[in-house]
């Protein structure tokens, strides 16, 4: 099933590390300054045994404004389902006819790589439309289509606009980089880096979701 979720999307241009002594940006933004998800944009999956249950569940998320929601009652349809329907959101029971919730989330995640290498952002489209992601880190400066215009794509034209983005680069243009910022990326580190700062990167963006 090659549309199950991985966990990271890595696009960058092989280069040396290169740092113009400046401080640090290392900077996570709140989703303020992002591009926000529109609740009325998400597609959710709800998995539930109990026609009854179903029905209300899926009143309530409709009453939340969820405007795309599709209903299963067993584990293995949800699972044919997901490479067309390629939700942002699974809702499921804990119990299913066929196996438990916990099941699903493994089946999910079955026989899937922790993480996707891309040349470039040509090549990070292409995987981004093919499986589900937890996090993208990318570069800004590559060949094809660059760092910024990656974003915008997700933001704009994929089917996981609220995906977080890291972007790692070494760019000292200001103006680019607020340019970067302003499409919505969800954090800036500069090169080099070290593992604490990205650490804390995450940790910041985890918090905001």
């Amino acid at each position: 099933m090659n549309s199950m979720k991985k966990s990271i999307a890595l696009a960058t241009k092989p280069q040396p590390a290169c740092y113009d002594g400046k401080k640090p940006l290392n900077k996570a933004f709140p989703v303020s300054d992002r591009k926000r998800m529109n609740i009325k944009d998400l597609s959710v999956i709800l998995v539930e045994p109990s026609q009854t249950q179903r029905k209300l569940i899926a009143k309530q998320l409709a009453e939340l404004g969820i405007g795309h929601i599709e209903t299963y009652n067993n584990g293995s349809d949800t699972l044919q389902a997901l490479p067309v329907s390629k939700p942002d959101v699974v809702i499921s029971s804990l119990y299913l006819p066929d196996m438990t919730g916990t099941d699903l989330v493994f089946e999910m995640r079955d026989d899937e790589e922790l993480l996707s290498e891309a040349g470039n952002g040509v090549e990070a489209v292409g995987l981004i439309s093919q499986h589900y992601y937890d996090l993208v880190i990318s570069d800004y400066n590559m060949p094809e289509m660059n760092g910024q215009e990656l974003v915008d794509h997700i933001r704009s034209e994929s089917g996981q606009p609220g995906l977080p983005i890291l972007m790692v680069t070494s760019e000292s243009n200001e103006n680019r980089l607020a340019a970067v910022q302003k499409s919505g990326v969800s954090a800036i580190c500069d090169k080099p880096f070290t593992t604490d700062s990205i650490q804390q990167i995450l940790q910041q963006i985890l918090q905001d979701l």
